[in-house]
């Protein structure tokens, strides 16, 4: 192409492999939002901070250099508890749960399936309950806002405290009134 200057359409150029995927006019903001949501839902912040540094820094180097700091990079990147955390997730089919309290101590983000079996991303408005990951079924109150929900209060079910023995699970109201009537 450098030496023949030849034009090629853009669908050639998806073939070739210039770019990954070819819309059209009246469509294209509506992907690239979909695009945005994708990175925003299924990306950690950490990755995409670095990955924007990256490609900002690397436009200025030679190519060489610019494979060797990539490279360190990444290797550095691999290090991270966030890198570690995102493996391990996707290498056992799991969503990662989010919780920056340096950053955000008020925001909890994690994905659940409903009664239905539909996987929701759920975002909680405060810091992130303590043995979140013990509880086994949990009610969250809030209110869905386009594919998320946005939770302002979580109540956790455990089993060990509503127990009684007999195989039924309990909410706390239930455990107090038999507790009462014992």
């Amino acid at each position: 192409l450098l030496l023949t200057g030849d034009l090629f359409t853009a669908n050639e150029a998806c073939d070739y492999g210039f770019v990954n995927k070819v819309y059209q006019k009246e469509i294209i903001d509506e992907e690239v939002r979909k695009l945005a949501m994708n990175l925003c839902k299924n990306t950690s912040q950490q990755s995409l901070a670095i990955t924007k540094e990256m490609i900002g820094l690397v436009q200025g180097m030679n190519f060489n250099d610019a494979l060797e700091y990539a490279a360190k990079k990444n290797a550095h990147s691999r290090e991270s508890d966030d890198c570690k955390k995102g493996i391990k997730a996707f290498l056992n089919k799991e969503k990662l749960t989010i919780y920056d309290p340096k950053n955000n101590p008020n925001e909890f983000i994690f994905y659940m399936l409903d009664k239905k079996n539909v996987e929701k991303k759920v975002i909680l408005h405060k810091t992130k309950p303590q043995d979140f990951e013990r509880s086994e079924q949990i009610v969250i109150i809030g209110k869905a806002s386009g594919e998320d929900f946005h939770a302002e209060q979580i109540l956790m079910k455990c089993p060990s405290k509503y127990n009684d023995g007999s195989g039924e699970f309990k909410t706390p109201e239930e455990h107090n009134e038999q507790n009462l009537s014992s």
